[in-house]
């Protein structure tokens, strides 16, 4: 019995991560979104639909780091705002398509949606603050966009909605 105990441990802390569940790590992981923040051409809030499970802003060390997406749901493009030092680094960001949780379970049909190696849809690399990327090609659908700056990982739900 006591052999029996020991192997159950050893396979729940084994089993136990500590990142989180709403930032996959995985290739071709699909992130699954719970709701998102409705955000005007401006970056205004208008509202919430179901509960976002979003990180857009944190603080580290005395450092404030935030995001900001725009709009959501969108069309044509989005916008991205980065609240953080402008020190020269690299802003890794990238967009998973993504699928809804409860009552976000639309199935869309992603079609010939192009992604890289690493499954992601859209990726680039940016010293600046801002960025606009043109999402007229991404089908109608739910989306989450990420950006790694200073070794923290942000992240919003969007949705194209056409």
């Amino acid at each position: 019995m006591g052999k029996f105990i020991l192997v159950f441990l050893f396979f729940v802390v084994a089993s136990c991560s500590k990142i989180d569940s709403n930032t996959p790590n995985a290739m071709f992981e699909v992130p699954t979104i719970t709701g998102y923040k409705l955000l005007d051409l401006n970056g205004s809030p208008m509202g919430v639909v179901g509960n976002p499970n979003i990180k857009t802003e944190l603080s580290s060390n005395g450092v404030f780091y935030r995001m900001v997406v725009y709009p959501i749901p969108s069309i044509n493009f989005i916008g991205l705002n980065i609240d953080a030092p402008k020190d020269g680094s690299n802003r890794q960001i990238w967009i998973k398509r993504a699928q809804g949780s409860g009552t976000f379970s639309d199935n869309f049909n992603f079609g010939t949606l192009s992604m890289n190696a690493n499954g992601n849809v859209f990726d680039t690399s940016i010293t600046e603050n801002e960025l606009s990327i043109l999402v007229s090609r991404f089908p109608k659908g739910y989306y989450r966009l990420y950006i790694s700056i200073a070794g923290h990982r942000l992240y919003e739900n969007i949705v194209i909605n056409k």
